[in-house]
């Protein structure tokens, strides 16, 4: 049996569940299962910058969301594709002013994505405009991430040797 992009992305996020703790805009976080393979937490850390970042609530949210849109795309396999499906998708998540504030709250770092983001797209909206620009800006650096390591993975780095196709 083959897997596709999509196959793999649900398998990672069924090793991911949501804990006990809270954080602020997220509610409960989200884990990784006791059972995880080695494969999910490698792209947990590739999603952390490969642990320059400590774990971090939000970024194992941004994961989460981009596993459970790759897992939903079924048999789409253009990579341009699922990239503008990505965009559309956050354009409408975490619209609530209360969720951009605490993700922005949650790590003095996020400060430089609302400025790396404003620089890179010639922005110069309001102050919560910007914060959500920085917010989006961070969430599609996570997705990249994850589909970079999913994409790695169907390209051979399978440890079982499964038949995979993108």
């Amino acid at each position: 049996m083959s897997k596709t992009l999509a196959d793999l992305a649900a398998e990672a996020r069924g090793y991911f569940k949501r804990g006990k703790r809270e954080a602020p805009g997220i509610g409960p976080i989200l884990v990784h299962k006791d059972e995880a393979p080695e494969w999910v937490k490698d792209l947990s850390r590739a999603a952390h910058d490969d642990g320059r970042i400590l774990p971090d609530d939000w970024r194992f949210e941004f994961i989460g969301d981009a596993l459970d849109l790759i897992g939903d795309m079924g048999d789409v396999e253009d990579v341009d594709d699922i990239r503008e499906r990505f965009r559309e998708w956050f354009d409408g998540a975490y619209v609530y002013t209360a969720e951009q504030l605490a993700w922005l709250a949650s790590s003095g770092g996020r400060l430089g994505y609302c400025d790396e983001a404003a620089e890179e797209f010639g922005f110069s909206g309001t102050t919560l405009e910007r914060i959500a620009l920085g917010m989006a800006y961070e969430a599609e650096e996570v997705f990249e991430s994850v589909l970079s390591s999913l994409l790695a993975r169907l390209d051979g780095a399978l440890d079982d040797h499964t038949e995979v196709r993108p």
